[in-house]
């Protein structure tokens, strides 16, 4: 998993001990103008609710989650349909009833993102579904990007609960991914109206849709006509793209 960067502020220190003074003067012409700035841009913040990459960098980490305990709001909870735990430093996603859908996410808030994360189906059919969901709004409203193990794939949006591909009428199949019980390393990227996936490092698909341009991060699993499967999930990394 990509290691986050923390600016060090003894390195940015000195600099202001080597200003001249007409430079300092000039810095406290400004500074009201600058206050009023930022105190805007607090209310900004706080009252919008904007997305967490509002401020940062291409190529800045996000958010990440090895799932060695929980530090977000990944759902945990157990039925007789379906559950899921923390389990081994990872997090499962589990079913136990045909065409039935599992979906947890942490409850933050992105634009545009890219996000990383293996996923190892445990057990269970290998018609199923399982991937990485982004711009989450409810259970009923998001994208997910999906692969299943006998090598199928595609991206999907969940519009007013209706449930859908995207740009195609059915699901694609590829050789890059692999079979059950294999890992595959599961790559989508939400940025403007653009989804794509790849999977193993290979770009499999790009789709347009305008539905939905922020929302949470998400993981998926789903069954089709049989009706188990266990997935586990880990090394979550999300990316601003």
């Amino acid at each position: 998993m990509s290691k986050c960067h923390s600016t060090r502020f003894d390195q940015i220190k000195p600099q202001l001990a080597t200003m001249k003074s007409s430079q300092i003067k000039n810095l406290f012409r400004f500074l009201p103008q600058i206050l009023i700035t930022l105190v805007t841009l607090f209310w900004l913040l706080t009252a919008c609710n904007p997305p967490l990459d509002y401020l940062q960098v291409s190529g800045g980490v996000l958010f990440q989650d090895d799932f060695s305990h929980p530090i977000a709001n990944w759902k945990q909870a157990n039925s007789p349909q379906a559950a899921s735990e923390y389990r081994d430093d990872s997090y499962i996603l589990s079913i136990q009833q045909p065409y039935l859908r599992a979906v947890s996410h942490p409850g933050l808030n992105f634009s545009n993102v890219q996000i990383e994360v293996d996923a190892h189906p445990l057990s269970g059919s290998a018609q199923n579904l399982y991937g990485i969901i982004c711009r989450y709004q409810n259970d009923k409203n998001y994208y997910a990007l999906m692969i299943s193990s006998d090598s199928y794939y595609g991206i999907f949006a969940n519009v007013e609960g209706k449930f859908g591909l995207i740009g195609v009428e059915l699901m694609s199949v590829s050789n890059i991914i692999h079979p059950m019980p294999d890992l595959n390393h599961l790559s989508a990227k939400c940025s403007g109206d653009q989804l794509s996936l790849a999977v193993n490092g290979v770009p499999l698909t790009t789709q347009r849709d305008n539905h939905f341009y922020q929302g949470d991060i998400g993981l998926l699993a789903g069954t089709l006509e049989e009706a188990s499967i266990e997935v586990q999930f880990d090394n979550l990394c999300v990316i601003k793209p």
